[in-house]
């Protein structure tokens, strides 16, 4: 009897250890489930962390998103993704600003998030001396915080084309840290867009050193040595691979055809442009180099005739496209110095007119090409003077009106712009935009002539007719 009340017993019991295993495994289940959901989502943060100390800012972007969707909570996460959208190569003001907004609401509202707002500030409508005040103390710290300042302030004045401005704030970022790839990115993109082609290159080797694996800083560096003509065979060496698998890719096509008619390869640099110009007349430095071409293989009607093709493209307003792609860090090296490339055409033209026999047209281009050298050197000794002087009127005025009858546009109508709004009844500036808005081939920037117009038009007319360096 107590062998069978014992079995029995035991068989009550049985189901219930059952159970007991059963509910303790899938606690092991869920807990084990929660850990690596935690770990995974650490591990986003702590990718993200790693991206944006690479400067892969998209990145950082996406990991941090996914991030704040399984912790929403984190002001500090949200704090990082405001940064990250500032400083993404395509900045984002709008969604740096409402995360911020966003991190401090949860709380984080330290001396970080502080100085984000400053350098969003800045970086968004560039220093003054407002906002100067409040960045000192970073920028009297040195280190990282020094650095994003030095970063937010160069990115600030490319935005208001305050680009000798831009050029001594990445000098200052190099200086202190000077084994740092990412300022000399910055700098050597300003120099590209200077057509400071030399500096460029040194710049961009520098990176190409720090990033060998990236293919895209190799071609680059290869454009500039190309522009700058100090290494003709290393560039081909950069430019050519990246050719041969990416044919659609003009700017370095252009670039090696350059190459070669330095080196005085003829029929194969004329092999690569003569596509390009048949499938984009507009093409201007593809024209350009194929009119060289021609010209030194003697055949002067061939070259005649690209230049009668390139005159209405030199001397018609420019695009503000290079401007955007500097601010995006992309390559600009389809911005040609404007004054110099319309001085190179017309001393073609003027060569190979006289070549021909024509003297007399002749003379008209070469007397164009040494006023517009004239006009630079003039526009030069300004510069120096608005480099010392950044805020005279006088000189902002002499300097944006200029630029503009250079060729040097997104400069000048800067300058100009800039000078209206610490000087709002300024002829001559007006006068200058209102032309230049007017006679441009865009739409949006020829609406932008109205108010300059609409102002003239209420002006005293004899105020209006003393043209540039009225008072």
């Amino acid at each position: 009897m107590k062998a069978w009340s014992m079995r029995l017993a035991a068989t009550l019991r049985r189901p219930l250890w059952l159970v007991v295993l059963l509910v303790f495994c899938a606690a092991a289940a869920v807990g084990g489930w929660f850990l690596w959901n935690w770990r995974k989502t650490d591990d986003l943060r702590r990718q993200a962390l790693a991206a944006m100390a690479d400067r892969d800012f998209e990145t950082a972007k996406g990991h941090l998103q996914a991030y704040l969707a399984a912790r929403p909570k984190d002001g500090e996460a949200r704090f990082l993704l405001a940064r990250a959208f500032r400083q993404a190569r395509t900045e984002d003001f709008d969604q740096a600003g409402d995360n911020l907004y966003e991190a401090r609401r949860l709380g984080y509202s330290g001396d970080d998030a502080a100085l984000e707002a400053v350098l969003l500030d800045i970086q968004e409508h560039g220093p003054s001396a407002e906002r100067m005040t409040l960045l000192q103390p970073c920028l009297e710290g040195g280190g990282a915080g020094e650095a994003l300042g030095l970063e937010a302030m160069a990115r600030g004045c490319i935005r208001q084309i305050r680009m000798a401005e831009a050029i001594g704030l990445c000098n200052r970022w190099v200086e202190l840290a000077p084994d740092d790839w990412y300022p000399r990115l910055w700098r050597g993109a300003l120099y590209e867009y200077m057509n400071q082609a030399s500096l460029a290159a040194v710049d961009f080797d520098f990176v190409r050193q720090k990033r060998p694996a990236d293919e895209a800083i190799r071609v680059r560096t290869g454009l500039m040595l190309s522009l700058s003509g100090l290494d003709y065979n290393r560039a081909l060496s950069y430019l050519e691979p990246y050719r041969r698998d990416h044919p659609e890719d003009m700017d370095v096509v252009v670039a090696v055809a350059r190459c070669q008619r330095m080196q005085q390869h003829f029929a194969e640099a004329e092999a690569l442009l003569k596509p390009i110009v048949a499938a984009h007349p507009d093409a201007v430095d593809a024209l350009l180099t194929l009119a060289l071409v021609e010209s030194d293989r003697g055949d002067d009607q061939a070259a005649l005739g690209l230049l009668q093709r390139l005159e209405p493209l030199v001397r018609r307003s420019h695009s503000a496209a290079p401007l955007a792609r500097l601010r995006r860090l992309e390559p600009v090296v389809d911005r040609v110095d404007a004054p110099k490339r319309s001085k190179d055409v017309f001393t073609l033209f003027g060569t190979v007119l006289s070549r021909l026999g024509r003297t007399e047209e002749a003379k008209l281009y070469l007397a164009e090409a040494d006023k517009i050298d004239k006009l630079s050197q003039e526009l030069t000794i300004a510069l120096d003077d608005y480099h010392r002087k950044p805020q005279d009127v006088a000189v902002m005025e002499k300097v944006g009106t200029l630029s503009l009858r250079v060729g040097m546009v997104e400069e000048g109508a800067g300058v100009l712009e800039r000078l209206l709004q610490m000087k709002p009844d300024d002829l001559a500036a007006h006068q200058a935009l209102a032309e230049y808005y007017g006679s441009s081939d865009d739409p949006e920037l020829r609406r932008l002539a109205e108010p300059h117009r609409r102002f003239l038009g209420t002006a005293a007319p004899s105020a209006v007719l003393q043209g540039p360096g009225a008072p």
